[in-house]
């Protein structure tokens, strides 16, 4: 009788705390998604625009193929 007792308290706290650590999880992966793809989407758009764009004081208006570069990393 006592072990029964036991399976359904147990079997209770399981029930009602798995979403509580599921929120809990998902939100902590929520939070190191955006931490570590900031970082890396800035890195990767620093590496790719400048070459392609210069420093306008040189360049009046951009070539084609900049323009096409840079279209399609906007795309």
């Amino acid at each position: 009788m006592l072990a029964a007792q036991f399976a359904m308290v147990g079997g209770v706290v399981t029930v009602l705390s798995t979403p509580l650590i599921g929120r809990v999880a998902t939100a902590r992966i929520e939070d190191g998604v955006v931490r570590n793809t900031a970082p890396a989407t800035s890195q990767y758009m620093g590496s790719i625009i400048p070459p392609l764009a210069r420093d306008p004081a040189e360049v009046v208006m951009l070539s084609p193929v900049a323009r096409r570069a840079l279209d399609w990393v906007f795309a």
